[in-house]
Parts: C-alpha cells; sequence; structure tokens
C-alpha cells in the first residue's frame, strides 16, 4: 500500500537519521520513504525487487530534485557493506493472495536479518508492516537488535500499520 508523506515523514523521523547520514529504504517502491528521509538532508539509498518500482522512485526522486543509489535487489541479499548505513525505515510487502504467509514471514527474516547485517552499531530500523507478529519473529540478531519503540496506525477498517523501531546494539 502507498503511504503517506506524512507517514513517511513520522517513521523517517523515527529513524534518528542526521543530515548527511546514509539512509536505506530496501523495500523502497516508488520512493515515498526515500523523498522524505532526502528532503531532511540524508543520503538516500533504495532497493526494491522489482525494476519498474526503482524506475518510478527514480522518477519521483527526479521530481523532487533529490539524487538517490537507487539498486534493484532483494532485500535478503542487500548488495552493501556490513555497517554501512546510518540509518533504515521501511514498509515492508503485504504480500498479495498469491504469496503464502509462511513465504512473507521467511521474507520478512531474511530482510530483518539484512538490514541487521548493513546497518551500523547504534543505527536505527523503523520496520513498518501489517502484521502484529511480524515484531516478535525471529531473528537471528534479536538479543542485539532490541525493540525500542511500538507504534499502530489504523489506516482504515481493515489495514492497520505497526511500526517497530529496532536500534542494532
Amino acid at each position: 500500500g502507498v503511504i503517506m508523506p506524512k507517514f513517511a515523514r513520522a517513521i523517517v523521523n523515527l529513524s534518528s537519521v542526521k543530515d548527511n547520514e546514509l539512509f536505506l529504504d530496501p523495500f523502497c517502491g516508488t520512493g515515498g520513504i526515500l523523498i522524505e528521509a532526502g528532503m531532511i538532508g540524508a543520503s538516500i539509498i533504495g532497493a526494491d525487487v522489482q525494476e519498474k518500482m526503482v524506475k518510478g522512485a527514480s522518477d519521483n526522486l527526479k521530481f523532487f530534485g533529490l539524487h538517490a543509489g537507487l539498486i534493484v535487489s532483494d532485500a535478503s541479499e542487500i548488495p552493501l557493506s556490513e555497517n554501512s548505513i546510518d540509518a533504515i525505515a521501511t514498509d515492508m510487502p503485504y504480500g498479495r493472495s498469491s504469496i503464502i504467509t509462511v513465504e512473507l514471514e521467511q521474507l520478512y527474516r531474511d530482510a530483518l536479518d539484512e538490514i541487521y547485517r548493513v546497518l551500523k552499531t547504534g543505527g536505527r530500523a523503523v520496520i513498518v508492516s501489517h502484521l502484529p507478529f511480524f515484531h516478535s519473529l525471529s531473528c537471528k540478531h534479536a538479543t542485539r537488535f532490541p525493540l525500542l519503540e511500538e507504534h499502530s496506525y489504523r489506516v482504515h477498517k481493515s489495514l492497520t500499520r505497526y511500526i517497530a523501531v529496532h536500534e542494532k546494539i
């Protein structure tokens, strides 16, 4: 689902990204979160498995006069170095009926492991999901990636977004 600019800005703010720091959205879609991070001065990197999404993100960022490193990549194999990213915020894919929940859970686990790997120590990752149980899914690094904050936001009757703020220690 598309997220509104105010919501995107709120989750960027929760990531505590600072001016000129490296910010990543590993499920960037058409770039809504990247735009908000870029507008507050972060150096932005976005990845999405779908080439057409990355093209859309590129067009949207150009419209706002922003530059980003954009990668066509699966979030379970982010082509970035360990401990290279200052802050992360992302809206996890919701999956359609074609994706079985088990597969979606595995994607989330793999993505969370990669998010942990590329994030610098002391960095925050803001994970938005439609699954309330997502926060309790086992991440290999759970003890070194504690949950600092949890929020929920009811979009409409059939969609609530759950926001988890983790910090790498």
